[in-house]
């Protein structure tokens, strides 16, 4: 088992609050010595990763409407599906980053506080574990702070789990 006390570095890198952090670290304890593992693979981004996640997703899924689907309908996610329509020649991974980002910093980080948890460090995706999906996903929602807990994302498989802020 997992020393719960030791620091682990892959952890402390991905920048996530202090009730994040410690879901993460707890998450690790419990299910770090399976054979699977328990890997966290995204905790905190800026504009430009959350910009780059997106536009990846928009490309593996193969759909344009990715935004309008998986967002809650506000003026951030207006925006972004809207320079979607618009440029349809923007087809790569880079062009949609760069024209996501461009819509993105005509925001303030207030605004854009509620398209992703990431941005705020309050959100962190473990990777999932399929064979145990139920088991982890049921320990997850039990943790205290945990708001949400996402088993997928636009239709794609990926665990996303949103923690309330310290107060």
């Amino acid at each position: 088992m997992a020393d719960f006390c030791a620091i682990d570095p892959r952890l402390e890198a991905l920048g996530l609050t202090p009730n994040a952090k410690a879901l993460a670290y707890a998450y690790v304890e419990k299910f770090g010595d399976r054979p699977a593992g328990a890997l966290i693979v995204r905790g905190r981004c800026d504009r430009e990763g959350e910009a780059r996640a997106i536009a990846q997703d928009i490309v593996a899924k193969g759909d344009r409407r990715f935004i309008a689907e998986t967002y809650a309908p506000e003026s951030v996610e207006y925006a972004m599906q809207a320079w979607i329509d618009v440029n349809s020649g923007a087809t790569s991974i880079l062009a949609l980053e760069t024209g996501l980002l461009g819509v993105m910093n005509t925001f303030s980080d207030s605004m854009l506080a509620h398209l992703s948890c990431h941005l705020g460090g309050n959100a962190l995706d473990p990777q999932p574990v399929l064979a145990e999906e139920a088991e982890r996903i049921a320990w997850l929602e039990a943790q205290p702070n945990v708001m949400k807990v996402l088993k997928r994302e636009g239709n794609m498989v990926r665990w996303h789990v949103e923690v309330r802020e310290a107060s």
